[in-house]
């Protein structure tokens, strides 16, 4: 194990015996192996503790089970209780969200002050495995099959190459104390349904199931480099810059194969979205001066070229959203949690989304509103236009250029922060609610 770890230290790059580390320590196996293998690899390193005060003295258990090992061990602790029950209902987020959000701002901050160059956590193969296959029931690109990074920025994952198993192995063998989460035990999550009835029936097919499909993940990892560098060689070819204009030749287009993913790829940097590649295809091929228009961009066909221009709308901005986690990115979102549905109270508060996750796909798509939007308004059968919904709501004409929608599909979900589409809603039948909260103005 040890040897395995060294090796896959040396081959991802993680990090060099001159690094300064801090470890986030939670008492659990994956953590603690984690820190039994860096203390005799002898490397510089010191923990972190969250006590996140939710399973009262199973909590401070916790938290004195991995004091009193530092303590033996010599190594700098830093630990910190959260009240975090209260800053969930402060933000009006979820406890799951509201404790990652709270751990990772401390982490940071920790590295930041005590000069660490890197911070380290404990996830194993499986936990990447089970992203792939959260994403995969989904809907997702390539990207969103390649699972978990083992470095992101300033954060390490070590423990990627070993499985739950392995983990649990090298803590029977080194006898290793650790605590353990009864909250991983439970399937009202979509992870540990998965984790517990989803993988062993996978294993039952495939033993090494869990490698097979480390595997094809490392392979779709470099087929999306290959893809986004032929992407961009064909963009530099094709497409000419002139200013805030940009033209492409017709005939550089029909040579395309195929035709409708390499119109996706190219246009999508104008906020041209899936449900416009059918038009686009079509002005190709179409007469002078007919038009297409994004919510920042209009293509114009004029002779043997498509030209691109900027609309005179002020800023523009496009959310492309792959997976759940890429809420993350977006200017307007200020958190996401999914939940099964009896643990939902559904407010009337606008700033809040609540959608049937049975019912999303991605990728989604935040971008401004435009003329001609419609969606199916919660509570009524017919559609309703955008336009006719801001204005039912008073909306300031200023306030109009700064509305956006959730869109998948074609479809509006949700015009943000003023309302979801009837067909997206939470019913009694559905299991688990996506809930959406906008950022405040």
């Amino acid at each position: 194990m040890i040897e395995r770890f060294e090796q896959y230290r040396k081959q991802k790059k993680l990090f060099s015996g001159n690094d300064r580390i801090l470890l986030a320590v939670s008492g659990g196996i994956d953590s603690m192996v984690m820190l039994d293998i860096f203390i005799r690899l002898n490397y510089n390193i010191a923990v972190a503790h969250c006590n996140f005060q939710l399973r009262g003295k199973e909590s401070d258990g916790d938290e004195e089970f991995v004091e009193n090992l530092c303590n033996t061990k010599g190594i700098k602790l830093y630990k910190k209780k959260f009240r975090t029950e209260e800053y969930a209902a402060e933000k009006g987020i979820s406890i799951q969200m509201a404790a990652r959000d709270l751990r990772f701002d401390w982490l940071s901050r920790i590295k930041e002050e005590e000069n660490f160059n890197l911070l380290a956590m404990g996830h194993n193969l499986n936990d990447s495995i089970e992203t792939i296959l959260i994403n995969l029931t989904r809907g997702t690109g390539i990207n969103g099959l390649t699972g978990i990074s083992p470095k992101s920025g300033y954060i390490i994952r070590p423990l990627l190459f070993a499985t739950r198993q392995m983990i649990r192995e090298y803590g029977i063998n080194n006898s290793i104390e650790y605590r353990e989460d009864s909250s991983n035990i439970k399937t009202k999550y979509t992870r540990n349904k998965i984790r517990h009835n989803v993988i062993p029936v996978l294993q039952q097919i495939n033993p090494s199931v869990l490698y097979s499909i480390d595997e094809t993940s490392d392979y779709l990892k470099s087929a999306y480099i290959i893809y986004e560098q032929a992407i961009e060689s064909k963009r530099q070819e094709i497409i000419k810059y002139q200013g805030k204009t940009v033209t492409i030749k017709t005939s550089s287009l029909k040579e395309l194969k195929p035709l409708e993913t390499w119109v996706y790829e190219l246009f999508k940097e104008w906020n041209f979205g899936k449900q416009q590649l059918g038009d686009i295809v079509h002005l190709i091929d179409g007469e002078t001066g007919k038009q297409i228009f994004s919510n920042s961009h209009s293509l114009t066909k004029n002779r043997d070229e498509i030209i691109i221009t900027p609309l005179n709308t002020g800023q523009q901005k496009l959310i492309i959203i792959n997976s759940a986690d890429e809420f993350r990115n977006s200017f307007l979102i200020d958190s996401y949690e999914i939940m099964p549905r009896k643990d939902i109270n559904i407010s009337n508060d606008l700033s809040y989304a609540y959608l049937d996750a049975d019912l999303i796909r991605f990728p989604l798509y935040i971008r401004r509103w435009k003329e001609g939007d419609y969606f199916y308004p919660l509570g009524m059968q017919g559609r309703k236009k955008v336009s006719d919904l801001l204005i039912d709501m008073k909306i300031p004409l200023p306030e109009k250029d700064i509305i956006y929608v959730l869109e998948m599909d074609g479809k509006i979900v949700w015009v943000i922060g003023l309302r979801i589409d009837d067909r997206f809603k939470v019913t009694e039948s559905c299991e688990e609610v996506l809930v959406i909260h906008k950022k405040e103005a």
